[in-house]
Formats: structure tokens, sequence, C-alpha cells
């Protein structure tokens, strides 16, 4: 079946580039999506959603549509998305009411919701990012932005689970070190406890041949010194 001409939905025609772009400031924007990154699009508007599903397809991304609020919930509870494109104004489930359940669940409590309305301003932006949202794109829009965004959020999630990766493993390791070090300190504080009955023996042998010290020659003198001073330090330990 033949998709409905871009002009009649609001949807600016582009190409979608297959390498990095350059940003406005020269640095390079990956546009294009991690392989295969599952999303879900939600839109009451057959033709709309028809088209977005389409150029997404064409995009790399695997695709599931629902028309509805209560349709996304079930789809979203049937395949967990990367990454949800949900309109607000749709009839029985609105999509801030949609985003809200959602959320409230903890398997999507990270999972990026892109909000699509032909309402742009404030009030509605507002409540978006309230339910939950964390990105929001006026209709009609442009599928290369649509796709930037997308990208965006995704790469944005992938360093969040990186990141709380990271700080598992930190926090896993520094648990391990002060296993380590409290095993150094007993070990430590054993080796001295079991020494310490043998070095005051040697010291005690030690002190008496200091006192004696006359009969012993300088030189053996000095190193008998050497051995008490040493001797005592240890027991000090």
């Amino acid at each position: 079946h033949a998709l409905p001409a871009p002009e009649v939905l609001g949807v600016a025609t582009v190409g979608f580039p297959k390498r990095p772009g350059r940003g406005r400031f020269g640095g390079l924007v990956h546009e294009t999506p991690s392989p295969r990154s599952r999303l879900l699009v939600v839109d009451d508007a057959p033709a709309h959603l028809k088209m977005l599903a389409h150029a997404l397809e064409e995009s790399g991304f695997e695709v599931e549509t629902a028309s509805g609020g209560v349709q996304a919930l079930a789809a979203a509870a049937r395949h967990p998305p990367d990454l949800i494109l949900l309109d607000i104004d749709m009839p029985e489930l609105d999509g801030f009411e949609t985003c809200r359940r959602l959320k409230a669940q903890e398997r999507f409590a990270a999972t990026p919701v892109i909000f699509l309305s032909g309402l742009s301003d404030v009030a509605q932006r507002l409540i978006a990012f309230a339910a939950g949202g964390v990105d929001f794109v006026s209709k009609p829009f442009d599928i290369a932005e649509v796709r930037a965004r997308i990208a965006t959020h995704l790469e944005l999630e992938r360093l969040r689970r990186v990141a709380e990766h990271n700080s598992r493993e930190l926090a896993a390791s520094l648990s391990k070190l002060r296993e380590l070090e409290h095993f150094r300190h007993d070990l430590v504080h054993m080796v001295a406890h079991d020494m310490r009955s043998p070095l005051m023996a040697v010291s005690g042998y030690l002190e008496f041949l200091d006192l004696e010290g006359e009969s012993l020659a300088e030189h053996h003198r000095e190193l008998v010194a050497h051995a008490l001073a040493g001797s005592r330090t240890l027991v000090r330990l």
C-alpha cells in the first residue's frame, strides 16, 4: 500500500544521513541509532502513526505501534521499549496519564518518553515534563529532528546505565578494599601478638648482656646495644 503524502501529515521530507553530521559548534553529532533499538510509537491518528513508524524503521529502529494509551501500556508490558514516542491528545487515556502510569512502574522508570503534540504552549510542555517526559516535539515535526532527539536520549540513557553500573562496581570495590584492610589490620595485630612473647624473652637476654657489657669487647657491646634498641621497638608495636 502506498504511504500517505507527507504534506498531508504535516511532516517534512528529508533524507536520513547514514554518517554522523556536524553539530552547531563543529562537534560530531551521532544521529545513527544503536543497532535495533526498540521504539514504541503511540498516536491515535493512523496516517501519522504509519508515516512515523515507516520513517523510523527505514532509519534502522525496531518499531512497535499503538493507537492509544491503553494499547501502549499493553504493548510496553509485552515488549519493553528502549524509548517511547507518545502523542498527547488521545481519547480514553491521554499521553500525560499514559506516561504517569508507565513511570509508576519500576521497569519503565528510566525509559525515555518523548511527547508529540500539535500544541506547543509552555503549559503543555511543563505538564509533559512533570508527567515524566524527557523531551517534547511539536507537530508538524521534522523527521530528521525526531531522529536526532531519539538518538540523543538513547545515548543519554545508555550513559546513565553505564554510570550506574560503574557506580555499583566502585561500591563493590570499595567494600572489598575495606574487607582487605580489616583483614590486614587483624593479621598485623595477630602477628605482633604472637611475636611479643619471644621478643620480650630476646629483649630480656639482651638487657642482661647489656648489664654485663663490661666483660664484652667494645664492638660486641655496640652490637648488643643496637639489638636491644631494635627489640624494644618491636615489643612496642
